[in-house]
C-alpha cells in the first residue's frame, strides 16, 4: 500500500519510489540514502515497516548506517532492531557531521526500541563511549547485544 518500487538500478532517484508518511522512517531512508549517494535497499525499506526490523548481512556500509539512523530517528513502529553482520562500524553507528544522525545516536532518542542487536557490526572502542551514554538516557531499551565487535577490555568497561 503506497510502494512503488523500481528496478535496483533506479532506486537512486526519488521518481522512482514513493513511500507514505506512516512512522516507518521510510522516507527518512530514502532521503538520507540520496543525499549520501548511497544506493537504497529495498529490504530495508520493507522491513523498517516492522516492528521487528531484521536486517542482518545485509551488506550495509557506513553511508546506509547513516541513512538507517536516520530513519530509525523517526521511526514510532520498531520495538526490536537486529542489524548484526553489516560492515557500517563507528562510522555508520555515529554521526561525523552536523544533520547527520548514525544508528547509535537515533537509538539513544527512541522511545519506541526496546531490543537492539548489533552483533559483528566492526565497533571499536570509540563507540563504547557513546553506549555508556546510550545506556544512561535510553528509558525503554532492556536488551543490548554487541558480540563480536572490536570494543575490547576497556571498551568493555566503559559500557
Amino acid at each position: 500500500p503506497g510502494h512503488t518500487f523500481a528496478a535496483e538500478s533506479d532506486l537512486t532517484s526519488s521518481a522512482s519510489y514513493k513511500t507514505p508518511e506512516d512512522g516507518s522512517g521510510c522516507a527518512e531512508y530514502i532521503a538520507a540514502s540520496m543525499r549520501l549517494q548511497d544506493p537504497i535497499k529495498p529490504y530495508v525499506l520493507l522491513q523498517l515497516r516492522n516492528t521487528h526490523i531484521q536486517i542482518q548481512n545485509c551488506f550495509l556500509s557506513s553511508r546506509q548506517g547513516l541513512a538507517l539512523g536516520e530513519a530509525l530517528a523517526s521511526n514510532r513502529i520498531a520495538t526490536s532492531l537486529d542489524a548484526s553482520g553489516n560492515g557500517f562500524g563507528d562510522d555508520g553507528c555515529v554521526a561525523s557531521k552536523p544533520g547527520e544522525m548514525g544508528v547509535l545516536d537515533a537509538i539513544k532518542h527512541s522511545d519506541s526500541l526496546t531490543t537492539v542487536r548489533l552483533d559483528r557490526v566492526r565497533l571499536n572502542r570509540k563507540s563504547a563511549v557513546l553506549f555508556k551514554s546510550l545506556l544512561e538516557k535510553t528509558v525503554t531499551l532492556t536488551s543490548l547485544s554487541l558480540a563480536n565487535n572490536f570494543i575490547g577490555d576497556i571498551g568493555g568497561e566503559l559500557i
